[in-house]
């Protein structure tokens, strides 16, 4: 640790010169200025995009599960498996250059051009949905088995498997309180 230069943090990122405050002033940005902006932008776009998935999902997560609504409950199943199954990167892109594609067109020119702070808007937006996505997935807010593939897994199997699933279950459980070092 004697050999770092942690003084790179207080460097002008223009000339490379060391600034006295480290955090700079005026034209003056340190590299630890462009950090510690880059952790709020971060943090803000996680928190706007936990509303989103959280409105988003809960909606989704009812829909689902609305027993006189097939309609409803088939578009929340669809809008799962999309944005599920699409990676985020290209989710990001796709909200980013694609989606504006398909706006009126004078929506899409202020979408792409005039919109304020429109790199945060598709992030958190495109974050949001895509988290949205696995919240429901698998019912955490249904908690109901018929959309959860795998959580019938114990019980479709007959007794003897059944015994065997559990058996595997348990060891499991035995192995990773050793692996730990808890005691049993």
């Amino acid at each position: 640790m004697a050999n770092w230069d942690w003084q790179v943090f207080c460097k002008d990122t223009i000339d490379g010169e060391v600034v006295a405050n480290c955090w700079g002033s005026g034209k003056e940005i340190t590299y630890l200025h462009w950090m510690i902006e880059a952790w709020g932008w971060t943090l803000a776009v996680s928190l706007v995009g936990l509303v989103i998935a959280l409105v988003v999902g809960s909606l989704i997560g009812v829909m689902r599960t609305l027993p006189n609504s097939p309609w409803l409950v088939r578009f929340g199943n669809a809008w799962v498996e999309l944005f599920r199954n699409i990676p985020l990167l290209v989710q990001m892109f796709l909200w980013f250059f694609v989606v504006p594609e398909f706006l009126p067109r004078d929506w899409s020119l202020w979408v792409k051009q005039e919109m304020p702070a429109k790199e945060f808007v598709t992030a958190a937006l495109c974050l949001g949905l895509f988290t949205n996505a696995p919240l429901v997935c698998c019912d955490v807010l249904a908690h109901s088995d018929d959309h959860c593939p795998h959580a019938e897994a114990d019980t479709d199997l007959d007794g003897e498997h059944q015994y065997r699933y559990q058996d595997v279950k348990d060891k499991a459980q035995d192995h990773e309180l050793h692996v730990h070092g808890t005691p049993h």
